[in-house]
């Protein structure tokens, strides 16, 4: 297993934040920004890799490529919902159809995306019945 930074989903390559691209730290806060916002995020990195020739690149171990990654770069981007998609949630709630959100996303956007396509309220404490711990939103009635 990698012994690389240990954040959440693919960030995990990373480098630790005292490692000489120290900047992890500062980048991690603009990430969370960027997610409290409902953006998807996506962290660049790159490792030069000692290469003979000798072995097929695909044959290298996913833990050989993906430790020690030096960070170049995050980004956020909007990913609009379709059209009409809170007035379906609504009709099938009304309906008695129960919905669930299973998404790959950190719990925060998660929860920024359930609020946006309303199964989330977006004002007032969130209910005490939304579980974002598995990157999935469940809201139960």
């Amino acid at each position: 297993m990698c012994d690389g930074y240990g954040g959440q989903g693919k960030e995990s390559g990373f480098l630790s934040p005292d490692a000489p691209n120290g900047r992890i730290l500062e980048v991690e806060r603009s990430v969370e920004g960027m997610a409290k916002k409902g953006l998807r995020t996506l962290l660049y990195g790159m490792k030069e890799i000692e290469w003979d020739g000798t072995r097929d690149p695909l044959d290298l171990p996913c833990e050989e490529i993906e430790c020690d990654l030096t960070l170049l770069a995050a980004t956020g981007v909007e990913d609009l919902l379709q059209e009409n998609c809170k007035e379906c949630i609504e009709d099938f709630r009304q309906a008695g159809i129960s919905v669930w959100m299973l998404t790959g996303d950190k719990g925060l956007t998660a929860k920024e995306i359930g609020v946006s396509c309303g199964l989330i309220p977006p004002e007032g404490p969130a209910p005490s019945n939304i579980d974002t711990s598995h990157n999935a939103v469940q809201v139960t009635e």
